[in-house]
């Protein structure tokens, strides 16, 4: 068989047809100069140009290699193609080979670089994450502690509140004790002056509003006030059967029921107070207490009181005061006067004629041991 076309084979294959070619081509020319020289040996002698074509087919022959020429010539090229062929093969093997590696080498690289992308991608992941984490657990930690600073808060108001309820009730109950020992107080007072039978404080009375009446009332009222009480103790001391240790028994009772219902509320914090209580029922007051305000009439029942006709004196309600915290002793007090400075529109003024430096707990507190 001939192959037509050397592009329809492959390239490791063409050049060994090419070489096969080369040889039937000798071999053709050989064959085509043996049948001349067989055609002109076969010619008769009778036509006179034989000898010319004789030589011309000689000369063929002659140009044409021999069969072992021919076979030498084909055996080379064989081996040629066949040397070429292979050291083509060893090229194109290295050269397969090499571009083997450098694509191994570029997947190699591709991977590597993927690799550290994705390395990359989770670190910067992780730190995101961790980040997160980090942020979230500051806001539950605000969160926390807002919670709690809300929480205390809440608690410390309802204390404050309990506090404030506590300190109510407190306030309550002592003027309610204070109110029931003012009008315990009364109900003796009013029995001792039921009592009185005799004749002798009307007349004395009498006495009072006919020296009263005779001053000059105008400009002396306080010390009006203060003859009436004086007159009022001379008579109550004079009066037979009358009972003032009984009287003085049941104040003091009064006075130590108070105590006893408030810790807070008694004669003094300290145990040994400076000052001695008076042993003597006095109804007298200080020349300060007396102010010249406007005077009402007081009357009393027809039958048992005192009646005190044309006599017109300051009313005034004496408060027994007891401070939180200090140690001062409980006393008697009021201060009725109506102030021309405070009040409602400025309650925190202060009046011309008092000394608000003055701080009179300083002179009941105890002294340290060793000064």
């Amino acid at each position: 068989w001939e192959v037509r076309d050397l592009k329809l084979l492959p390239k490791n294959k063409r050049k060994i047809s090419i070489a096969q070619r080369k040889g039937r081509e000798k071999v053709r020319d050989r064959v085509a100069a043996l049948s001349e020289m067989i055609s002109v040996l076969s010619m008769p002698d009778s036509q006179g140009n034989q000898q010319a074509y004789w030589l011309e087919a000689s000369e063929k022959l002659g140009r044409t290699l021999s069969l072992e020429d021919i076979c030498l010539v084909f055996q080379k090229l064989t081996q040629k193609t066949a040397d070429e062929i292979a050291e083509k093969e060893n090229k194109s093997k290295e050269r397969e080979l090499l571009k083997d590696i450098e694509r191994n080498m570029r997947i190699a690289e591709k991977e590597k670089k993927k690799l550290d992308r994705q390395l990359e991608k989770e670190k910067s992941q992780s730190e995101r994450e961790l980040k997160r984490c980090q942020m979230e657990a500051d806001k539950q930690e605000r969160r926390r502690e807002k919670e709690e600073a809300e929480l205390k808060k809440h608690q410390r108001r309802q204390q404050e509140e309990a506090e404030r309820d506590q300190k109510r009730r407190e306030k309550e109950d002592a003027e309610a004790r204070k109110l029931l020992s003012i009008k315990k107080q009364a109900s003796i007072m009013q029995r001792f002056l039921k009592s009185k039978k005799c004749n002798g404080l009307e007349n004395q009375a009498d006495k009072i509003s006919k020296n009263v009446l005779s001053s000059d009332y105008s400009g002396r009222n306080g010390d009006m006030e203060e003859s009436v009480i004086l007159s009022m103790d001379s008579v109550l001391f004079r009066r037979d059967g009358m009972n003032i240790e009984e009287l003085w028994k049941s104040h003091i009772t009064a006075w130590h029921g108070l105590r006893h219902s408030n810790r807070c509320q008694h004669w003094g914090v300290r145990h040994k107070p400076k000052t001695v209580v008076s042993n003597e029922l006095k109804l007298q007051r200080s020349s300060y207490d007396i102010e010249e305000d406007s005077a009402h009439n007081q009357s009393c029942d027809n039958d048992d009181a005192i009646t005190l006709i044309g006599i017109q004196f300051s009313r005034r309600d004496t408060k027994f005061l007891q401070f939180d915290k200090s140690y001062r002793p409980a006393y008697y007090g009021s201060w009725s006067k109506k102030s021309s400075v405070i009040g409602p529109r400025h309650p925190f003024a202060k009046e011309p004629v008092l000394d608000y430096d003055v701080d009179s707990d300083e002179e009941w507190e105890e002294e340290e041991p060793g000064e």
